[in-house]
């Protein structure tokens, strides 16, 4: 199984603001940079602000996932 992670932070990469996690069915395919591409799956879970912090956060946990090109 593969897992893909994103998040997404401020300007300056000192907080993060959502994350994501994905659990791939098989290896996502060699995208290049910049490649717009369309993700999904079962949403498993979502969890908000998990590690406590002054500031809000949120995670989501999808299985069964697949990205595909989307162009």
């Amino acid at each position: 199984m593969w897992t893909v992670f994103t998040a997404a932070a401020n300007q300056d990469g000192s907080s993060i603001y959502f994350m994501e996690y994905m659990k791939l069915k098989k290896a996502p395919l060699p995208f290049k940079e910049k490649t717009v591409v369309r993700c999904g799956g079962i949403l498993q879970g979502i969890e908000f602000n998990p590690n406590k912090s002054t500031i809000w956060i949120m995670r989501l946990t999808v299985t069964n996932a697949f990205v595909r090109s989307a162009q």
